[in-house]
């Protein structure tokens, strides 16, 4: 049984269920009279990216589609009531078939299989109607597309979602992310990989990065959708979701700063470093390295790269002024910066025990951001020398 009296109160319960028996997905619900006859919801609670530590917006409880009604009561008459209420629980049911399946393919990284068997429930579930919970379809489906890097299905999917439910907060998430994670690879192309970026980083995920300017430029939109997601958030099934889309939200004011650096748009990071870091702060108030080190961990890397380009920032502003006190002051401010880097990101490392059952994590997170870009900080703070 899952009991609750509120959908927070039910999917605190599921996730507690799912932890116990490690479970990614916990299916449920739950009948409630109304008037004289019951109406049954379905919920499920889906707990696998909480484990693996993304920043993954699919994560949390969902409702699949309005109350399922009977025209009478169970009391008065069961048989009608189980007759009425199971042609279109027999359609859900269908539908978590096909969602279920496509996970299994997500979870094992496989999302082109994922995306496979999604894009065959999209076809063959066509008695399924919009109000009767199809959004949840487009968002995993948007899901599995982006971690394919087909970002144009992932979008239209997403957007299909947001057009279905536009108080789905977890559909503006994954299209913020896909809209970012396309536009942030853009900064790799056309260069020659290291050894170590090439252990991290897919020729593949290269090859569907953005090829212009103008497609880099995704990543305002992302922000204006993750924007409107927060929005959405107080009204979402599970409002807790709002947490998952800040930290999605301070990466891409983070790459918004990386992208005005780039341009040598100095000035103009900074506001975005200052969001950047407002939002991974507020989300700071909810990952905790007990209840969540993964996603703790995911968000003070993002934090300590946001201190990085602070003081990349006031190395800059050193080497151009003119006056040497103001120069030795920008230094400090550097060096100071430059262990807040240090820092954070040994915060992440210190999650290295608590999450050592989860190795596409130690790989993704740890190996590929925490433990190089910590050692680069640490070059780049010895490289002051002595700072007054």
């Amino acid at each position: 049984m899952i009991k609750g009296e509120t959908p927070a109160a039910r999917s605190k319960n599921a996730a507690q269920l799912a932890d116990r028996i490690g479970a990614d997905m916990v299916i449920y619900g739950y009948l409630t009279p109304e008037d004289d006859a019951e109406s049954l919801t379905l919920e499920f609670y889906y707990a696998a990216p909480v484990r693996a530590g993304d920043p993954d917006a699919t994560t949390g409880a969902h409702e699949i589609g309005t109350p399922i009604r009977s025209e009478v009561s169970a009391a008065s008459n069961e048989s009608t009531a189980k007759r009425q209420l199971s042609g279109p629980l027999a359609q859900r049911a269908a539908a978590l078939f096909w969602l279920t399946q496509g996970l299994s393919y997500d979870l094992a990284n496989d999302p082109d299989t994922a995306l496979k068997i999604l894009q065959e429930a999209e076809q063959k579930l066509t008695d399924w109607k919009d109000d009767e919970g199809k959004e949840v379809l487009y968002l995993f489906l948007a899901r599995a597309a982006m971690w394919a890097r087909q970002y144009d299905i992932a979008i239209r999917a997403a957007e299909r979602a947001i057009s279905i439910n536009p108080n789905y907060a977890n559909a503006y998430g994954v299209l913020g992310t896909a809209l970012m994670d396309r536009a942030q690879l853009f900064y790799i192309r056309g260069r020659t990989l290291t050894p170590e970026e090439q252990a991290c980083i897919s020729t593949a995920n290269i090859d569907n990065a953005a090829e212009t300017v103008e497609e880099a430029a995704d990543n305002a939109r992302a922000i204006a959708v993750l924007e409107d997601g927060l929005h959405a958030a107080p009204q979402a099934h599970w409002p807790p979701v709002e947490h998952y889309l800040r930290l999605i939200l301070g990466l891409a004011y983070r790459l918004e700063a990386q992208d005005d650096i780039f341009a040598g748009n100095f000035g103009a990071a900074e506001p975005s470093l200052d969001r950047a870091k407002a939002e991974f702060e507020d989300a700071l108030t909810y990952f905790s390295q007990e209840n969540y080190p993964a996603l703790y961990a995911s968000t003070v890397a993002g934090l300590a790269a946001t201190h990085r380009y602070w003081a990349h920032l006031r190395i800059v502003d050193a080497t151009m002024s003119p006056d040497p006190a103001t120069a030795n002051g920008d230094r400090k401010e550097a060096a100071a910066f430059l262990q807040q880097t240090i820092d954070g990101y040994q915060a992440c490392l210190d999650q290295q025990q608590r999450t050592r059952g989860n190795p596409i994590f130690q790989k993704r997170v740890l190996k590929c951001s925490c433990i190089p870009y910590q050692a680069e900080a640490r070059n780049t703070l010895a490289s002051l020398g002595d700072t007054p």
